[in-house]
């Protein structure tokens, strides 16, 4: 079943704006988290290679996650990076779709 959004008066297209200095820890120290549900705090170790590994692990997932729903419902990605020129990527995707 199409959502109203996908109906055939309507284009729906998702832009995902990715900034590098989000995909890793930059810079190694004691980071303080707090989950915005419960209010809780918590302390990691910026310095570990295991919660590195892991906070690469899920920032992959989480990406991985949004293009795989998107796809699945038919809703065309295009990511623009901060570091990057965002014209070159979005005149691509609108000259493919003439």
């Amino acid at each position: 079943m199409r959502s109203i959004l996908q109906k055939k008066y309507h284009d729906l297209i998702a832009v995902k704006i990715n900034d590098s200095s989000e995909q890793t820890l930059s810079l190694p120290g004691f980071y303080q988290v707090i989950n915005p549900e419960t209010g809780q705090r918590q302390w990691i170790n910026g310095f570990s290679t295991y919660f590195n590994r892991l906070f690469n692990k899920e920032y992959d997932t989480h990406h991985k996650t949004i293009s795989e729903s998107l796809k699945a419902k038919g809703i065309p990605l295009i990511p623009l990076s901060t570091d990057s020129d965002i014209i070159k990527p979005l005149t691509h995707f609108f000259k493919q779709r003439k």
